[in-house]
């Protein structure tokens, strides 16, 4: 290894500015491409130029390939390392398509991303899951005050002697679907769009939520389900 004045890690691509023939063209631009598609941007060395003419001896007395184009090093730490040329990129750039179990087996098999692996850009990691939807809350009223009518407009499949009611919310609150039944306990109950809120009325709430909550499912009228947690409170 060659050391170099400290500047920045980069991958270096030796290169001619007057190819001799349009194998030595082709080759460049093969690497080129493979640098491009790893998205790692190369910094060029022009062998022609008469400003590289140190950094260039350097390079071919590391590689022992004078006068030979394009070769690929890697600066790190300030230092100088020869890759390969040409062929030896694209060897390591074939090696990727080695199984992962046969690189697992065989550790002394070099591929590019292992050579590269300080240039190759980070992957970001996969997003976190979406948390779960939280569950809507409705309000549920366990009516049980005294009272000459012993409910008011019942729900179907409700129970007429049941006073208790669930508050599903304001008929604006349920914008992708509006709701059109509350299963509750394995048992439907329609919801009824009242003036301002959508209700199910007939509930025997005490029973049904002795705990004071009890989830529940509310079926939309586009057939989509939200999952809810009726919150009862007793009304004297």
């Amino acid at each position: 290894m060659a050391e170099l004045a400290a500047t920045a890690d980069a991958v270096l691509l030796l290169v001619t500015s007057m190819p001799s023939t349009t194998i030595v063209e082709g080759a460049q631009a093969n690497l080129r491409n493979i640098f491009r598609g790893k998205k790692i941007q190369v910094e060029e060395i022009d062998g022609v130029d008469a400003n590289n003419k140190t950094l260039r001896s350097e390079m071919f007395a590391l590689s022992n390939l004078r006068g030979q184009y394009p070769q690929v090093f890697i600066r790190s730490g300030g230092t100088l390392k020869f890759v390969g040329d040409a062929e030896a990129v694209k060897s390591l750039n074939d090696c990727e398509d080695i199984p992962a179990e046969v690189l697992r087996d065989h550790p002394h098999i070099e591929t590019f991303s292992k050579v590269f692996a300080a240039f190759l850009p980070q992957t970001s990691a996969p997003p976190p899951p979406p948390p779960a939807p939280s569950k809507r809350i409705l309000e549920g009223i366990d009516n049980v005050m005294p009272s000459a009518h012993p409910t008011h407009h019942p729900s179907d499949g409700a129970n007429a002697t049941a006073r208790g009611y669930v508050i599903l919310g304001r008929h604006d609150s349920w914008t992708a679907s509006p709701p059109l039944t509350m299963d509750i306990n394995g048992a439907p109950h329609a919801v009824v769009q009242e003036e301002h809120d959508y209700m199910v009325r007939g509930l025997a709430l005490a029973r049904l939520c002795p705990t004071g909550s009890l989830d529940v499912v509310v079926t939309c009228m586009d057939g989509s389900k939200v999952e809810c947690t009726i919150r009862v409170q007793q009304v004297h």
